[in-house]
């Protein structure tokens, strides 16, 4: 009897996920089709993105009054430091539950860097 309860639920459990893959996969099949469509309106959207920006259509809009810039109107930033990042309203030193936290963390990391 036992084993004949086994068998059923490892027979259902089976048929249960043979369900659910059959589900993905078509989830999966859909979800390229989708792809396949919006890579095709991607390229379509490029192309004329890059043929209502052209250059030299947008040089003979404006005409003669498009100017280059000067030497004074351009600014170089340098970007070859580290990203640094400062976290503002978070109830840092403000807040006596972080404060008496960050203390023990410091008290203890003190306590075990003596006895290394």
């Amino acid at each position: 009897m036992v084993c004949f309860l086994a068998v059923a639920v490892l027979a259902a459990l089976l048929l249960i996920s043979s369900a659910r893959y059959l589900e993905v996969s078509s989830d999966i099949v859909k979800l390229n089709r989708t792809m396949d469509n919006l890579e095709s309106e991607y390229a379509t959207m490029s192309a004329e993105y890059e043929r209502l920006f052209d250059l030299s259509s947008i040089e003979e809009a404006v005409g003669a009054e498009m100017n280059l810039p000067t030497g004074d109107q351009v600014v170089y930033i340098d970007l070859s430091e580290p990203d640094t990042v400062t976290i503002f309203g978070l109830g840092g030193e403000d807040n006596p539950i972080t404060s008496f936290l960050d203390g023990l963390g410091e008290a203890l990391h003190g306590f075990v860097s003596y006895f290394r």
